[in-house]
């Protein structure tokens, strides 16, 4: 990994740990569980309109976890790499 991917996931990182981020993610989660009882009280429309939404929040409430495995990944693919270099 290069220093600005580095950098890349370490201002991630930062943000992650912060209140406003686990405040934010708060908020997101229980605007989710709101729109999911609504989805069934209109027109499929309004359902299909809802799922969208909710898929989009799914992608913002999951960031986190995705962007450690990332980083976790390229770790290993660097070690990896080291080992083979080394052999």
């Amino acid at each position: 990994m290069n220093q600005q991917e580095e950098k890349y996931f370490e201002n991630y990182f930062e943000m992650f740990a912060t209140k406003g981020w686990r405040q934010f993610i708060q908020d997101i989660k229980e605007g989710m569980d709101d729109s999911q009882k609504k989805a069934f009280d209109g027109s499929e429309e309004n359902f299909w309109m809802v799922k969208g939404g909710i898929s989009c929040a799914e992608k913002v409430v999951n960031f986190e976890t995705i962007l450690r495995s990332n980083y976790g990944q390229m770790e290993e693919d660097d070690k990896e790499a080291a080992e083979e270099l080394d052999s």
